[in-house]
């Protein structure tokens, strides 16, 4: 799934079906395709305003609140105006495909796995963990994460099955820093 830019004749390689089915659709609309480095070339040329936005090197220091109550919002929209259902055909959709099936055997194994363990860890009563009222985002002073004691990595890797890995026994809360330089190792 390829396409040339028609500023510079570089091959733009599509992974995603769905992407390279919008840019199809957007060669043939306008007859005019480019790669990231001309499009964004293109855009510094001709647009007429200033960029918006947070200035260079500037962090959203105390935002963690307003981001976390965003995420909530987000989720609670969500699970009110939608069914899984609609959710999934969604994101078929939106990948290229037909069907919700189709688009998971896509995906590498790896991700099925971690998609799977995801889905199943969020059934669980987590509320229950010790710390959990300390839950925040990594880099919060004094906030804890959610943990698997025997990682997503080595399930995978030692073919254990994901509902035992999200399995509320193999959950804890502990701190970010620790579970960040845990990582990969498990």
């Amino acid at each position: 799934m390829t396409h040339t830019c028609t500023s510079c004749g570089k091959t733009i390689v599509y992974v995603n079906k769905g992407s390279w089915k919008n840019a199809k659709h957007n060669l043939k609309k306008s007859g005019i395709l480019r790669c990231t480095s001309c499009a964004g070339r293109e855009g510094q040329l001709t647009r007429k305003t200033k960029p918006t936005g947070r200035p260079k090197g500037s962090k959203n220091i105390d935002n963690s609140k307003v981001s976390i109550q965003s995420s909530i919002n987000m989720r609670l929209y969500n699970q009110s105006k939608i069914t899984t259902e609609q959710r999934q055909k969604a994101i078929a959709k939106r990948n290229g495909f037909t069907s919700y099936e189709e688009y998971k055997q896509s995906l590498p194994e790896w991700k099925r796995y971690r998609n799977e363990v995801d889905r199943l860890t969020k059934q669980q009563p987590l509320h229950e963990l010790e710390h959990y009222n300390k839950r925040g985002p990594n880099g919060k002073e004094g906030a804890y994460t959610l943990d698997h004691i025997i990682s997503v990595a080595l399930g995978f890797k030692n073919n254990i099955p994901p509902v035992a890995i999200a399995n509320i026994q193999n959950l804890r809360m502990i701190p970010w820093k620790d579970n960040i330089l845990k990582g990969w190792k498990g």
